[in-house]
């Protein structure tokens, strides 16, 4: 069952956030080898002795219509089962329900010679942890919403030149996905679509991608390489981060990196850019930024020490909560508002170096839930000495 909110995988943390924080950050036959049914029902299974004797993974042909009483009647093991014939959204629901069902059976499914099926709905695959691997139809222009949302055992997907749409939570935590190939034909992916891939290793954004969602790749605590591909009107990529063309925001960034120089020229960082970014212990943001979006940087639980440029005026809602390793922040005289809860959980927070007067401190309007910043000793005037 899907749940309706989104934890991540650091449940111990996740549940004191959720308690402290009132926002969401912006989701057959059998398997036994040799023999074939009849011509109705077009189940043949071609397993085969390796060299050494052991059996390899069974591989079967079926039928559309076959294929879910196939993956039911399966015993416990890996099989890889190609499909054949006319195929629509209640088909796959119905393939769905079978996965589901027969959660000891892993499966490999090959959909690429099937007919008829346009798109891949919301929800269709959600939850079906048998699911190992998946050849989409050539047909197919769009994956939905959640889609696959933990599909836990899904290591490979084939996504075909057809799709031009990735839709919200697609992907999201599917966490032994370790790569996907985007086709060049894509144009949009939505928020989340790939969050809390923990396996997730690296990730191309193709040239024809326009709209990329936030969040995209919150807690992929394994993604350290990240590129958008040349020719892309609307992205650029440099050193594992994702801009805007114009190099003015920062949208998204590999999640596994330890170190991150933002480009100059960035005016902005995109909510929940380094969300649980835990490898990351350095972080250099450049004269000129003067948001820091909500969460950019929650959870970044190896961060000691973090100077915001003076450019500065605004820190969001909960923009360095719970960046538990967190001693020492550096705040320039131009900030003049704290979001909600910006520093909850930061803890070990000790000195606050602030370019600004007392009276220019007090006049900031610091909102609730930041008790580590306010406890802190706060270092007036300073200079960088």
């Amino acid at each position: 069952m899907k749940l309706n909110v989104h934890f991540p995988p650091h449940w111990i943390l996740v549940c004191i956030m959720a308690l402290s924080l009132a926002f969401t950050f912006p989701s057959c036959s059998d398997g036994s080898s040799g023999g074939s049914d009849d011509d109705s029902g077009q189940i043949t299974n071609t397993a085969n002795a390796g060299t050494s004797g052991e059996k390899s993974n069974p591989s079967i042909t079926t039928t559309a219509d076959n294929v879910a009483e196939l993956i039911t009647s399966l015993e416990p093991g890996e099989y890889n089962i190609a499909v054949t014939g006319a195929i629509t959204s209640e088909t796959i629901s119905t393939i769905a329900t079978a996965l589901k069902g027969n959660e000891n059976a892993k499966v490999s499914l090959d959909l690429s010679q099937t007919t008829g099926l346009t798109s891949i709905g919301n929800d269709a695959f959600n939850d079906c942890s048998s699911l190992v691997s998946l050849n989409i139809p050539n047909k197919v222009t769009s994956i939905g919403n959640d889609a696959f949302y933990n599909c836990s055992s899904l290591a490979s997907v084939s996504i075909p030149d057809s799709v031009t749409s990735i839709g919200k939570g697609a992907f999201q935590y599917c966490k032994s996905l370790s790569s996907v190939a985007i086709p060049d034909s894509v144009t949009s992916i939505g928020y989340c679509a790939f969050s809390y891939c923990s396996s997730l290793k690296s990730l191309n954004i193709p040239a024809s991608v326009a709209s990329i969602g936030k969040s995209l790749f919150n807690d992929c605590t394994s993604l350290t390489e990240l590129t958008v591909s040349e020719g892309n009107s609307a992205y650029k990529s440099h050193e594992n981060c994702i801009y805007t063309k114009d190099g003015k925001t920062l949208i998204a960034a590999a999640t596994g990196l330890t170190s991150v120089t933002i480009l100059d020229g960035v005016t902005s960082i995109n909510e929940e850019v380094f969300y649980f970014c835990i490898s990351l212990t350095s972080i250099t943001i450049p004269d000129g930024v003067t948001s820091i979006g909500k969460g950019a940087f929650v959870g970044c639980s190896s961060l000691t020490d973090v100077s915001i440029p003076d450019s500065v005026t605004s820190i969001d809602y909960g923009a360095f909560s719970y960046c538990e390793s967190l001693v020492n922040v550096t705040i320039p005289a131009g900030v003049t508002s704290i979001g909600e809860r910006a520093f909850v959980g930061c803890n070990k927070l000790k000195t606050v170096n602030y370019k600004g007067t007392q009276a220019q401190w007090n006049a900031i309007t610091i909102a609730n839930g930041n008790d580590p910043l306010t406890s802190a000793t706060i270092n007036y005037n300073y200079t960088g000495e």
